[in-house]
């Protein structure tokens, strides 16, 4: 139960994973009107771990990765509630490359980027996406969900709830 809101910086406004080895889990948080001037709030590279559980996202900003920004590593994302969030350039929720995420019984609306309104996956990122929804979401590419070089599952979850794709708009 934590609150982040209002932090401001270059990479990893927030928080920075960093190196093998790091395993960090979120519990029920809120991240709020952050910005960071490059990538993401929440910044990985380099592998590592991350598990979210339970997340609510708005008003955050960034370059790239308006909140996520994942180069390398094992991410796994579980109700995860973002709208209102922005990145000038690539995925405005998530950016993610040469990595592996899953993403599941997430709602995403209402979030802006360049390319890829919620999501950016590249360079030999691995994306799976269950049960989530993306809802009125835009990019001048790729409303929802941009794919460069990545391999991206998109299916149900174990209770059969689809993913649902409604909304989402290029500009």
């Amino acid at each position: 139960n934590t609150v982040i809101k209002n932090s401001e910086g270059s990479t990893g406004a927030a928080i920075y994973i960093r190196e093998a080895g790091s395993k960090v889990t979120i519990t029920d948080s809120t991240v709020s009107n952050n910005n960071a001037k490059y990538n993401g709030v929440i910044y990985m590279t380099q592998a590592g771990e991350l598990t979210v559980n339970g997340l609510t996202a708005s008003g955050n900003t960034a370059t790239q990765g308006g909140v996520f920004y994942v180069s390398g590593g094992i991410v796994t994302l579980n109700n995860v509630n973002a709208s209102g969030n922005s990145a000038k350039a690539n995925g405005g929720v998530i950016f993610v490359t040469s990595a592996d995420m899953t993403v599941n019984g997430s709602s995403f609306s209402e979030n802006t980027a360049t390319d890829g309104g919620v999501i950016f996956a590249s360079k030999d990122a691995e994306l799976t996406v269950n049960g989530s929804s993306f809802t009125e979401n835009s990019a001048s590419k790729g409303g929802a969900l941009y794919v460069e070089g990545a391999t991206v599952e998109i299916g149900s979850d174990e209770e059969g709830n689809k993913t649902l794709f409604d909304g989402n708009t290029t500009t």
